[in-house]
């Protein structure tokens, strides 16, 4: 027996089509009931099966949530986003000054010790170059990136690293 929504063969006991869930036309004749004697048969006889070149309506699908992917590496994947630490009470003029005079130090006065070391760590290796002729831009370019670091971390824009 052929659905007579989607056109799928189904089993001819089957109440609803495979494929869509229809009910299907034996399914209604069984349910209003074996004929009575002396009664005319209530069953119809099968639908033929829809023509394949004609167009078939549209199937309403209901509405779905959209996918949420927990991937934490992904913004707006629902997972908490974890808390970074900002300095509050230094004096972001202080800072500078102190970066001003040792790249670094700024950095050590606010508490982000990691990249102070690694600010003073590239100041003293600019110096050991400065008889090549490289050393001099290095010292240059350290000593402005360690200046408005300090800045940006004594004023809680930029958070300390970890």
């Amino acid at each position: 027996m052929f659905c007579s929504q989607c056109g799928t063969p189904n089993a001819d006991a089957a109440r609803f089509c495979a494929k869509c869930g229809a009910a299907l036309a034996t399914a209604a004749a069984a349910a209003a009931g074996p004929a009575g004697p002396g009664m005319p048969s209530t069953s119809t006889t099968a639908a033929p099966p829809p023509n394949p070149y004609q167009q078939q309506p549209p199937v309403a699908y209901p509405p779905q949530q959209p996918v949420s992917y927990a991937d934490p590496r992904m913004r707006g994947s629902g997972q908490p986003t974890t808390a970074y630490a900002t300095v509050t009470g230094k004096s972001p003029g202080v800072a500078v000054l102190l970066s001003f005079l040792i790249p670094g130090v700024g950095q050590f006065y606010c508490g982000d010790n990691k990249k102070g070391g690694i600010m003073l760590g590239i100041y003293l290796v600019c110096w050991l170059l400065v008889g090549f002729g490289i050393g001099v831009v290095g010292i240059l370019g350290v000593a402005i990136w360690s200046m408005i670091d300090a800045y940006n971390i004594a004023s809680g824009k930029t958070p300390i690293s970890r």
